[in-house]
């Protein structure tokens, strides 16, 4: 969307608001010649904070405001900033502050098409577009990746063990990522990568148990975002959870596999065309619970490892191949549903 924009304003200037923990990510944007950090989680004087930054965006004299979050906070945050133009979508109790809401934010698109509606209103969106993810880590975050995997030959398959510590019903079965990790250690020659925050570290503590040091590499709360990219985009195969690592797996052309239960992978799989999508279709799903209100996960737990392994298998087998031939690209892996 960003590299739409600019192409659509060549000359404009262009700024992104975004939380503090990715403006490593952002600054590093080519299109974007502003990053406004907001930190928003910081729990004293948040309020504050709040029209604070609504004070300075209003200070800035924007003209068109873009709103991909699209809940009653960011929406005010343009109308409170007065920003003559504002686009979003008609979600939430204050979407009538937008003066241009497109309708339908329920209908089941995919994460960037559903962007792309907003940017109708501009003229963008309307034909077949590039949607292609681009992200770069910064020199230092990628030397410092490099140095993690130093002569060490043998595949690289990232397990992001959870979405985040505020969706535990995202999370599939630590059981169930280890079964996965010793059929493909077992099959191939391979080490896996834990990634995660340190709000993680409990899981992989509890993962750690079940294998041999030289098996695993441990990067659960060790890597800043920055880092984490550079990390992924080294990985052969990355298996985790509808989380931010999926995105950035994609933006590198890394295979990938997608464990969805609450929330619906036909909105929030990433583009692409090496991945496979898992998602159980249940009668109360997807909720979009952040906790399993019927305490039983089905959604995530009638994923089994076998099936991921023989995905994971198809990806990792082509990645052999193209390592012995020497090919440039990695063969284009199929799109996998998994329903019962």
């Amino acid at each position: 969307s960003l590299r739409m924009l600019r192409n659509r304003y060549p000359k404009a200037h262009i700024a992104l608001l975004v939380d503090e923990k990715f403006y490593e990510v952002a600054i590093q944007f080519p299109m974007v010649d502003e990053v406004i950090i907001y930190h928003r989680d910081k729990p004293q004087g948040r309020l504050r904070r709040y029209f604070k930054l609504v004070k300075k965006l209003r200070q800035k004299r924007f003209d068109i405001s873009v709103d991909f979050q699209n809940t009653p906070k960011t929406h005010f945050l343009s109308y409170g900033a007065q920003v003559p133009k504002r686009l979003g979508y008609q979600k939430g109790s204050l979407h009538f502050l937008l003066t241009s809401a497109q309708p339908g934010f329920k209908d089941p698109l995919p994460p960037i098409p559903h962007q792309f509606r907003i940017l109708r209103s501009l003229g963008l969106g309307m034909g077949r577009c590039d949607e292609a993810l681009e992200l770069k880590p910064s020199r230092l975050a990628q030397a410092s990746a490099d140095r993690l995997f130093q002569k060490d030959e043998r595949l690289l398959i990232g397990f992001a063990l959870s979405a985040s510590a505020k969706w535990t019903s995202k999370n599939w079965s630590l059981d169930s990522y280890v079964r996965l990790a010793k059929l493909i250690l077992n099959k191939f020659e391979g080490r896996i990568v834990l990634l995660g925050t340190a709000d993680e570290a409990s899981r992989a503590d509890a993962f750690l148990e079940n294998f041999e040091e030289n098996s695993v590499i441990n990067l659960v709360g060790q890597t800043g975002i920055g880092e984490m990219l550079g990390v992924i985009r080294q990985l052969d195969l990355l298996v985790g959870p509808d989380s931010a690592p999926l995105h950035i797996a994609s933006a590198f052309q890394v295979p990938l596999i997608g464990l969805f239960g609450p929330t619906d992978s036909r909105r929030h799989a990433p583009p692409g065309d090496k991945k496979a999508i898992f998602q159980k279709s249940v009668p109360c799903g997807p909720c979009y619970e952040r906790e399993c209100p019927i305490k039983t996960q089905d959604c995530m737990n009638l994923i089994t490892p076998d099936e991921v392994f023989a995905a994971a298998k198809k990806m990792l087998d082509a990645r052999c191949k193209m390592l012995d031939s020497s090919v440039a690209s990695p063969s284009s892996i199929q799109y996998l549903e998994s329903s019962i």
